[in-house]
């Protein structure tokens, strides 16, 4: 569990944070140089795409 998002974190170079919590609907916050947000953005869309 958390796997995916450390592999994103890294191979972005950004932060992602995940909100906690049982509810469907989370907040992910993406931090760092504009590319590697633009990257982490990219990676997690592509995901809920899958």
């Amino acid at each position: 569990k958390g796997e995916t998002v450390k592999k994103m974190r890294e191979e972005s170079g950004a932060r992602i944070n995940i909100s906690e919590g049982n509810c469907p609907e989370r907040i992910v916050t993406i931090t760092g140089p504009t590319d590697a947000i633009f990257k982490a953005f990219a990676m997690i869309a592509y995901k809920f795409e899958e």
